[in-house]
């Protein structure tokens, strides 16, 4: 119960900040990529602060979400792909799974308004 209360309430963490600002903190130096295993690391390493997975995962969602980095509203521009996978580019069978793959990764990694102008740049 005492760590519920430290990051959702705004209760400082042993570090003097909060669990969710060591979250915000270890997304800046790790990026938005990182995962939660990835950042309990980082913030039980330089912020002496223990979080548990789950609760890293939460807040990192929270943080996307306001900052409007979320993959879930990330991924609503790609829904309306798939008219466009149905048709053939340049004799080719469409676009494969790791098309797919790929394109979600560069949405995670750069945002998904930076993907579009790329791709409107792209079909100039």
């Amino acid at each position: 119960m005492a760590d519920k209360k430290n990051g959702s309430q705004g209760k400082k963490a042993a570090g003097g900040m909060t669990k969710k600002e060591a979250v915000a903190k270890g997304l800046g130096v790790l990026g938005k990529a990182a995962t939660p295993t990835q950042l309990q690391k980082h913030i039980k390493d330089s912020y002496g602060i223990d979080m548990n997975p789950n609760h890293i995962s939460v807040e990192k969602g929270k943080i996307l979400k306001a900052a409007g980095d979320h993959k879930r509203s990330a991924a609503k521009p790609t829904a309306a792909t798939p008219p466009a996978a149905q048709k053939p580019a340049t004799g080719k069978e469409g676009i494969s799974l790791r098309d797919i793959e790929s394109v979600k990764d560069l949405v995670e990694r750069v945002g998904a308004a930076s993907l579009k102008k790329l791709i409107d740049v792209m079909a100039r």
